[in-house]
Parts: structure tokens; C-alpha cells; sequence
């Protein structure tokens, strides 16, 4: 997937600072980027809470299905929701 980044890009100069927004050192220009660091320890608290032995919550199985579907589902659109809107024309017509 990396070498694909080459193939898009105009210069080499302009590959690395993709290349480094893939990995994280710095955002890419015109990406609105959200800091996923605390998303994830929030996550990380609220599955260590709901799974311990004393807080754990008897809901029917019907219930636990909806939920999960629906946290599924707020999931994908928060990712949809922080996808660039910038597009770029398909790589072969570059050629």
C-alpha cells in the first residue's frame, strides 16, 4: 500500500509528507484529522468497567445484539464522519 503513495504523488518531497501522515508525524494538508488517542482509552475504560464482575449489566440477549449492532454502527459513521472530502482523480489517468 506504501508503494502506491509514489505513483500518486507529484514529487518525492510530497511522497515523504504523505508517507510521514501515514504513520502519524504529522497531519496531511486539508484532512481533518481527530486525536484517536483518547477515543481509544475512553473505549478501553468503558470495556474494562462493563466487564468486570461487580458492574456487570444482565440485559436480555435481544438487547445486547441491538446494542452492539448500534455501537457498530456509530462506529462506521464517526469514521465516515472524519473522511476528507478532498478527491483526486483515479491513478491511471495520471499516465
Amino acid at each position: 500500500m506504501v508503494g502506491w503513495v509514489f505513483f500518486r504523488c507529484d514529487s518525492i518531497a510530497e511522497a515523504n509528507r504523505v508517507i510521514g501522515s501515514i504513520v502519524g508525524l504529522h497531519p496531511h494538508p486539508g484532512v481533518a484529522t481527530v486525536p484517536l488517542e483518547p477515543w481509544i482509552v475512553l473505549l478501553i475504560a468503558i470495556d474494562h468497567t462493563l466487564g468486570s464482575a461487580v458492574l456487570r449489566c444482565s440485559i436480555p440477549r435481544r438487547w445486547a445484539h441491538a446494542l452492539s449492532w448500534g455501537s457498530l454502527g456509530m462506529l462506521f459513521a464517526f469514521g465516515l464522519a472524519t473522511m476528507p472530502l478532498v478527491q483526486r482523480p483515479f491513478i491511471y489517468f495520471q499516465f
